[in-house]
């Protein structure tokens, strides 16, 4: 992973307006909400503006109800807690290393070199961008509509034993342009009591480049190609109000699924991004083929509760608690069932925002200052890399700032 290899990362980083997975288990194109992640990443069955487009799509039948919901721009922005050791790391210790060539350095400096890889590199690091770019959403008589343009890219590495001890080079950047439209209706106000419907059909454009090797094969020239695709996808939900506790509020079930039906990604050779380099056919076939196997779109899902107490005095909105399972048909590492649960909760005083959860047995906390034109998040989160829970976490921080009315 050498200078050549980190710009063109970065460069396709700062590629936001041509998204990228966010999980580590799944590939689909989509941008999450710090409100959600700041409560335990849960919100399929917590209607909110900002989980309506990529949560679940029954949400707009619930959101929006007295005027549209206009956004005109966000940006935001995340980040591995770790990312500043990583770059310490490789400016002092892997990147002359590189460049001197593994095969130059004697053996016990080599070793001490490849621990200390192993040792920082397990945890997965990453940087993304997201731009939210115009988007709307209205609801009239129970029947939801939205659409939206928004990019995201993400820069993410690690480095895993790649047998023998020697670490491997694990490098995905990808940005994504994504064009959704979404639709949701309350079938509750058509005789059909506590139930909504939704679905979101988006079309995305993806660009990637990619780096799976050992680490000892990475050269000081090393080639960085880019590889395009576009896919077309459809993502379903639910809603459905519970009435059996006698409480004041609304308890709803939510289920979404997504990219149940639609085209995969078919990676294809782009371009060479590494000046005066000629294109290696061999190594395009090598890493086009991984792109095709590792990075395709599979369906992936939520289901679960949520309990929001009603507006006191007018100064309450989206207070109440949450709980998710994510799953996916088939994730990048099958884990136990526990890394799939998540648990949050909001108290939102129309102003600020407070939100706190667990994800995958993690700690998460955030915030939410909203001054009606002007709205800010944060949440400092945790996902899981590994099988179980306490395997691999990545800590992360994540910031947006939006603009809209």
């Amino acid at each position: 992973m050498n200078r050549t290899l980190i710009l063109a990362a970065l460069l396709t980083l700062g590629a936001a307006t041509v998204h990228a997975q966010s999980y580590s288990q799944t590939n689909r194109a989509f941008v999450q909400s710090p409100m959600a992640l700041g409560m335990g990443d849960a919100g399929v069955a917590f209607p909110s503006a900002s989980t309506a487009f990529f949560y679940n799509p029954a949400h707009l039948a619930h959101v929006a109800p007295i005027r549209p919901h206009v956004n005109i721009i966000g940006l935001r922005g995340s980040l591995s807690s770790n990312l500043s050791d990583q770059l310490g790391f490789f400016n002092d210790t892997l990147e002359p290393a590189i460049d001197e060539g593994f095969d130059n350095i004697e053996n016990d400096r080599l070793r001490e070199i490849y621990d200390e890889t192993l040792a920082l590199g397990q945890e997965r690091t990453f940087l993304g961008a997201d731009l939210l770019l115009p988007s709307v959403m209205l609801q009239v008589g129970g029947v939801g509509i939205g659409a939206g343009v928004f990019g995201h890219s993400l820069v993410r590495y690690r480095f895993p034993d790649g047998g023998a001890g020697i670490p491997m080079v694990d490098l995905n950047a990808v940005a994504d342009l994504i064009g959704v439209g979404s639709a949701g209706v309350d079938f509750g106000r058509y005789g059909i009591a506590g139930l909504s419907l939704g679905a979101t059909v988006k079309f995305t454009r993806r660009a990637m480049s990619l780096k799976l090797k050992p680490l000892d094969a990475v050269s000081p020239d090393e080639d960085v190609y880019l590889y395009s695709a576009s896919a077309l996808g459809f993502d379903v939900g639910l809603l459905y109000d519970l009435d059996f506790l006698p409480l004041p509020g609304k308890l709803r079930l939510g289920v979404a699924a997504f990219d149940v039906a639609g085209s995969d990604f078919e990676y294809q050779f782009d371009r060479n991004v590494t000046e005066n380099s000629s294109d290696n056919a061999a190594l395009i076939t090598e890493e086009e083929a991984i792109a095709n196997e590792l990075y395709g779109l599979d369906p992936s899902y939520r289901v679960g509760l949520a309990y929001t107490v009603p507006s006191l005095l007018g100064f309450l909105n989206e207070t109440g608690i949450a709980v998710d399972y994510l799953g996916y048909t088939d994730p990048t590492v099958e884990q136990a069932f526990l890394a799939g649960i998540h648990v949050g909760v909001q108290a939102n005083l129309k102003i600020l925002a407070l939100r706190a959860g667990l994800n995958s047995g993690y700690t998460t906390v955030g915030a939410g200052l909203n001054f009606g034109f002007l709205q800010l998040d944060y949440a400092y989160y945790a996902q899981e890399e590994g099988r179980i829970p306490g395997q691999l976490p990545s800590w992360n921080h994540s910031a947006q700032m939006t603009l809209g009315f």
